[in-house]
């Protein structure tokens, strides 16, 4: 039995996941990947039977739901980096520099968090990749 197009769309979008960079892109991409297992868990052949078995809608599921739960984890509202690489000290809840002349940036806590949800998205499917591929799908 061959792969339906929604399968090979969320296929697809599941492959991607791990290499996208914008937090509000992946929002979207866990909509539409929830979107398209529900389509695929409800189509039938001509005989009345699910075209996806249950085992490959969990393993689908468990995958889109680990992305959502990577994303819903809030981070530190900031990190501070300064020029010279020290961070500043803390005194009495004030922000100390070490020099005056040294300008701290903000690290954007969703570029922090997307690399961390890489890594886990990453692992997580190099483990059950033995597992997709021995199915025979």
């Amino acid at each position: 039995m061959g792969l339906r197009r929604t399968e090979i769309n969320l296929r697809r979008l599941l492959e991607a996941v791990p290499h996208q960079q914008n937090q509000s892109k992946l929002m979207h991409y866990v909509a539409t990947l929830r979107e398209q297992l529900d389509q695929l868990a409800e189509e039938r052949t001509p005989e009345g039977l699910p075209r996806v078995s249950k085992a490959m809608v969990n393993d689908y599921s468990e995958k889109i739901e680990v992305t959502a739960a990577i994303l819903a984890v809030p981070s530190e509202p900031f990190a501070w980096t300064s020029v010279s690489g020290r961070s500043p000290s803390k005194a009495e809840g004030k922000s100390i520099y070490h020099s005056p002349g040294l300008r701290s940036r903000f690290v954007s806590p969703s570029i922090v968090e997307l690399k961390v949800i890489n890594q886990h998205l990453s692992n997580w499917m190099l483990q059950h990749r033995c597992t997709l591929e021995s199915t025979g799908s």
